[in-house]
C-alpha cells in the first residue's frame, strides 16, 4: 500500500510538524492558563497575608488604628510586583521555548533536505550508471553488501 493511498503522507506530516514548530509551540491558551495560575496563587497569598495582618491587629487591639491598612497596602504592592514578575517569567519562558522549537525545526528541516538531496544524487548516479552500462552493452548489475558478513556481491538486476 502506498503512503498516499492510505491517507498517510510522510511529507505532509513533516510539513505540518515543521510548520507548527516554526510558528511556535507555546499556545496563547497555555499562556493564559499560566497567567491565571499566577494570579490565583498571588491572590491567595495576598488574602492570607491580609487576614494575618487583620487578625494580629484585632488581637492587639489596633484594628481601627490604621496600622493594618498600611501593612495591607504593602502586601498589595508586593502582590502587584509578584504578578508582574510572574507574567514576565511566563512570557520570557514561552518565547525561549518558541525559539528553541524553531531552532530544532530548522535542524530537522536541514537534515531532511540534506537526506533528500543525497537520495536524489544517489538516484541520478544510479540512473547515469545504468545508462552507461546499457550504452556499453553490458548487463545491468548492482552491488549487494551482505549486512551480516560485510561481503559484497555483484548481482544482475534481471534476477529481480
Amino acid at each position: 500500500m502506498s503512503p498516499q493511498a492510505g491517507g498517510w503522507n510522510l511529507e505532509g506530516q513533516l510539513q505540518n510538524f515543521l510548520g507548527g514548530a516554526f510558528n511556535g509551540s507555546v499556545t496563547p491558551e497555555f499562556i493564559n492558563r499560566a497567567k491565571g495560575d499566577v494570579f490565583r496563587t498571588v491572590q491567595g497569598q495576598t488574602k492570607g497575608a491580609t487576614n494575618a495582618i487583620n487578625d494580629d491587629a484585632v488581637r492587639r487591639g489596633l484594628f481601627r488604628s490604621g496600622i493594618p491598612a498600611e501593612g495591607i497596602a504593602n502586601v498589595q504592592g508586593q502582590a502587584q510586583g509578584a504578578m508582574a514578575r510572574g507574567v514576565a517569567d511566563i512570557l520570557n519562558n514561552a518565547e525561549n521555548q518558541n525559539i528553541q522549537g524553531r531552532q530544532n525545526a530548522a535542524g530537522v528541516a536541514s537534515n531532511v533536505l540534506g537526506m533528500n538531496r543525497s537520495w536524489e544524487q544517489y538516484q541520478n548516479e544510479r540512473s547515469d550508471a545504468a545508462a552507461a552500462r546499457a550504452a556499453a552493452g553490458r548487463p545491468q548489475t548492482f552491488t549487494y553488501i551482505d549486512p551480516d558478513t560485510g561481503q559484497s556481491y555483484e548481482m544482475d538486476e534481471s534476477w529481480f
